[in-house]
C-alpha cells in the first residue's frame, strides 16, 4: 500500500477526500495521522485523542463495481478486520452497531465511512479508523473510553499495529470484493454487541427494553420491543442506554 504520513491533519478522511478530487489516490492509498485536529466521529462527534498516542488513518477504496446499497458490506467487513486485529493483540471485542468496538462495555475504536456515490454505484470510498493505542486518560463524561495499553498494562507499537491492520484490513477487502455476503453478514452479527439479549434503548418514543434481532441489507438496525412488534432503526434513530 502507499502510505502518506503526516504530522499532523484536521482529518484523514477530508484528505483522502481531497486526494481523490485533485486525481492523487488510488485505490488502496493509505493516509496516517500523528494528530487529528478535527477528527469526525458518527452523529457529528469529534474523536479525541493525544498526540502520538493513537493510531488514526484513512485508506482510499474504488469498488466502481459495488451497488450503493451494499456500502454496509464494506462497514462490516472493515468493522471485523478491526475485531481481528485487537484479537491478535489479545482483546476481544464486539462490534456496537453501527461502527464503534468496545471492550466490556467501553468503547475502544471507531470506524467512520464515507462513500462517493455516481448512480447506483460507489465511486470511491473513504474508511476512516480510529483506535485508542496507547492513551490512557480521556476527557470524556459518561462511559470512559479504553485504549489497548488499558486492556493488555503495556505500551503498544503503534509502527507494527498500522502493519498488522493493513494486514487484516487486506483479507477482509479480499472477500468483500469476492462477493462473500453471507460469511460478512454471518460473522457480523456473531460479533454484534447485545445481539438478541434483552437491553435498555431509547427511541423517538422513549425508552424501552428491546432485543436486537439482525441488520437489514441496507444497514439498519432490527429490534424487537419487549412491548410490541419488531421496529426498524436506520442510524441515530435509536441509542445505546446502559443496563
Amino acid at each position: 500500500a502507499h502510505v502518506i504520513r503526516l504530522e499532523q491533519v484536521d482529518s484523514t478522511n477530508s484528505r483522502a477526500s481531497q486526494l481523490i478530487q485533485n486525481g492523487g489516490a488510488a485505490e488502496g492509498t493509505v493516509i496516517l495521522a500523528e494528530y487529528q485536529s478535527g477528527g469526525r466521529g458518527q452523529k457529528g462527534n469529534t474523536w479525541e485523542s493525544e498526540k502520538g498516542m493513537n493510531l488514526t488513518f484513512s485508506f482510499v477504496l474504488m469498488p466502481s463495481f459495488f451497488k450503493a446499497d451494499r456500502h454496509f458490506y464494506l462497514l462490516m467487513s472493515v468493522s471485523l478486520a478491526v475485531l481481528d486485529l485487537l484479537q491478535q493483540e489479545g482483546i476481544t471485542a464486539r462490534i456496537k452497531w453501527p461502527n464503534d468496538m468496545m471492550v466490556s462495555g467501553r468503547k475502544i475504536g471507531g470506524i467512520l465511512i464515507e462513500n462517493a456515490l455516481k448512480g447506483h454505484s460507489l465511486t470511491s470510498s473513504v474508511v476512516g479508523i480510529g483506535l485508542n493505542v496507547n492513551q490512557t486518560r480521556f476527557a470524556v463524561t459518561g462511559i470512559t473510553p479504553t485504549s489497548l495499553k488499558q486492556e493488555l498494562g503495556v505500551p503498544v507499537d503503534r509502527e507494527q499495529l498500522v502493519r498488522r491492520a493493513l494486514v487484516h484490513l487486506t483479507v477482509w477487502m479480499n472477500r468483500l470484493y469476492a462477493g462473500e455476503w453471507k460469511r460478512i453478514r454471518a460473522d457480523y452479527l456473531k460479533h454484534l454487541f447485545q445481539f438478541g439479549q434483552w437491553a435498555r434503548y431509547a427511541d423517538s418514543g422513549g425508552e424501552f427494553r428491546g432485543r436486537i434481532r439482525g441488520v437489514l441489507e441496507g444497514g439498519g438496525l432490527s429490534v424487537e420491543k419487549q412491548h410490541g412488534g419488531l421496529h426498524h432503526y436506520s442510524f441515530r434513530e435509536i441509542e445505546y442506554r446502559p443496563d
